[in-house]
């Protein structure tokens, strides 16, 4: 991705304000972001948005998605009225945020003051994309990915994807279905290590995961609990990773899929997969 064509530079700061169901570009963001050394600051509401902008040189959002009564491009337009009196791709210039960039929007439509996420992408050479992750490299070590106050730097999703791999077990052909929401470390962090052994991630937030999981012959299931009362369908699952930190909730979502007639050969541990908060 060209974020670094847009001016950015390792240990700036990304805000993006994506919906969730806007995984591929979620992903591709953050591991952009990761490889070239940006902060990522990853919003869900208007709650966080002006102390998360400060300082942020780009922000990306989904312009498109409902808020209020109105859309988010509105909200935005009331905080940096000066995207109407600028041109599509021109550098913009805010008062209330002086260090920022830009705009990228995830939308078809065009929308001054901005950038289609679709325009930014800079395509690699074909022998660049055979196999991207043996190249991964961390740029600089600054917080790559905040939510929820967690930050974590690049080094140590690189180190968790890593572990995430070889503690799960899963190699080239393998295929793993993520229930939770592109916002979490753990959703990024496991995308990051399937692709560094050739593994295919699916990601399922809304269906019923083990019906998926059934139909893409895959190896491992990833819920959070509220995602594991959503499952109808049965069967036997090869590894389930259960994404919370707390002792009773793996207890409750093992028994709640026990009760509906599913069963899990190997549940991974929390702890062995819980990303370390940064000091």
């Amino acid at each position: 991705m060209g974020l670094a064509e847009l001016g950015l530079h390792p240990g700036d700061k990304v805000v993006t304000w994506l919906t969730c169901k806007e995984y591929p570009e979620s992903l591709i963001l953050h591991l952009a972001c990761a490889k070239a050394g940006f902060e990522v600051i990853s919003l869900d509401s208007t709650e966080n948005f002006e102390s998360s902008m400060k300082s942020a040189k780009l922000l990306i959002l989904s312009p498109w998605e409902s808020l209020e009564g109105n859309y988010r491009i509105d909200y935005l337009l009331n905080h940096i009225p000066e995207m109407s009196k600028t041109n599509a791709g021109s550098v913009l210039k805010s008062n209330k945020f002086p260090e920022l960039k830009g705009v990228i929007q995830t939308g078809f439509s065009t929308i001054r003051g901005s950038l289609k996420m679709k325009q930014v992408p800079v395509y690699a050479q074909l022998e660049e994309t055979t196999n991207p992750m043996n190249s991964f490299e961390v740029k600089a070590n600054t917080p790559s990915f905040t939510h929820y106050g967690s930050s974590h730097t690049q080094e140590e999703l690189v180190s968790f994807a890593t572990d995430f791999a070889k503690k799960i077990g899963i190699k080239g052909g393998d295929t793993v279905v993520n229930t939770l929401v592109h916002k979490y470390p753990l959703t990024f962090g496991s995308a990051l290590g399937a692709s560094f052994v050739g593994a295919k991630t699916v990601f399922a937030p809304e269906e019923d995961g083990l019906s998926v999981y059934n139909a893409q012959h895959a190896k491992v299931l990833i819920v959070c609990p509220g995602k594991a009362q959503n499952i109808k369908a049965k069967g036997e699952i090869e590894t389930l990773v259960i994404g919370t930190k707390k002792k009773e909730n793996i207890e409750l979502v093992v028994k709640t899929l026990h009760n509906k007639g599913v069963k899990a050969k190997n549940v991974v541990d929390v702890d062995l997969l819980t990303l370390k908060k940064s000091p």
